[in-house]
């Protein structure tokens, strides 16, 4: 059994653990979780622009730009936190990012799908984009 420090997080197997201390009952404390998989999804669109925005604490990722999305303009977005990843680039999609923060994600700042195309200028990534196919 895995032992965690009293209230730490994490997912094991699928389910989500919670570390309590010795006399604390679990329903007492105020838990909060992503009930969304995704915050924005893009599909099939062409000259996009997001801006100025943050995303947080969703299941899977913050933003998926599915297939066939072209001139996908991301400025000063910080998609932080997800339960996947900041950014998903699946498809034939092209995204273009520029001053945004891509960071402490579960599996990747940055997933590229199939022939997705991803573009950074001046992008806080605290890990290569993982490629995929």
């Amino acid at each position: 059994l895995l032992q965690l420090a009293a209230g730490r997080l994490c997912v094991h197997r699928g389910r989500i653990l919670y570390g309590s201390e010795p006399v604390e009952l679990p329903f007492e404390e105020p838990f909060r979780f992503g009930a969304l998989d995704v915050a924005i999804t893009l599909y099939a669109v062409e000259n996009v622009e997001i801006r100025n925005l943050n995303i947080r604490h969703y299941r899977l990722d913050g933003i998926v730009a599915h297939d066939r999305c072209q001139r996908v303009r991301l400025v000063g977005v910080n998609a932080e936190a997800n339960g996947r990843a900041g950014l998903t680039v699946g498809g034939t999609s092209h995204v273009a990012a520029a001053s945004c923060r891509f960071r402490r994600n579960l599996e990747a700042s940055v997933r590229i799908e199939e022939f997705g195309v991803f573009e950074a200028d001046d992008c806080d990534l605290d890990s290569p984009p993982a490629i995929l196919e």
